[in-house]
């Protein structure tokens, strides 16, 4: 399993960019593909069109799978990011075929059963199911009967870094991600929130 230090990039917040968390798993799902020892494992499986989770980035770095090769010569060819389709290619970009989406990844899930090799795939559509570092720890280090969903959204925003001492936290499912010191003899009132409602928690805090 990768350290946790590969994703410093990520780690650190945005700053002042505004960015979707749909980005952000880009960004991560990009690390992980780098990494010498899973990236070749890593299975993206898109039930739809990748451009539309900005995975176009990835179409050079490692190809949409086909088991013919390129027959055709892409409209986007002159572009930076053109539809480059080869035999060793690890995106699985099925249109839209939920079901034959669904196929492969049952396929991809159950490997390490038919072939003796476990890989790591990510089933990404509008609802995604995906794997993040602790559900790579648990299911491939220790063999827990496990999967992770994860929910990803398109709204643009800055990321603030992770905050320090909040790892448990996170793979707990609760964290602190700010604290306000109530005005003397305020009352003091606790805000949760996630996706959607989180920055609506932030600019409760100010009122």
């Amino acid at each position: 399993v990768p350290a946790l230090e590969a994703f410093d990039s990520q780690l650190k917040g945005t700053g002042d960019r505004a960015i979707s968390t749909t980005m952000a798993f880009v960004r991560i799902l990009g690390t992980l593909l780098k990494d010498p020892q899973v990236g070749r494992l890593v299975v993206p499986i898109v039930p739809d069109e990748s451009r539309t989770f900005g995975m176009e980035g990835l179409f050079r770095q490692i190809g949409i799978h086909s088991h013919v090769g390129q027959l055709y010569t892409p409209q986007d060819a002159g572009t930076l990011s053109y539809y480059k389709e080869s035999t060793d290619g690890q995106i699985m970009q099925e249109g839209l075929n939920e079901s034959g989406a669904t196929s492969s990844w049952i396929a991809a899930s159950t490997a390490y059963a038919n072939h003796g090799v476990m890989t790591l795939p990510f089933y990404i559509f509008y609802s995604m199911f995906g794997f993040q570092r602790d559900g790579m720890r648990r299911m491939y280090a220790e063999q827990e009967d496990v999967y992770y969903y994860i929910t990803v959204l398109n709204e643009n925003y800055a990321h603030p870094a992770m905050p320090e001492g909040a790892e448990q936290g996170i793979l707990k499912g609760l964290y602190r991600l700010a604290v306000e010191k109530p005005l003397q003899g305020e009352r003091h009132v606790q805000l949760m929130g996630s996706g959607s409602i989180l920055n609506e928690v932030l600019a409760a805090a100010d009122i």
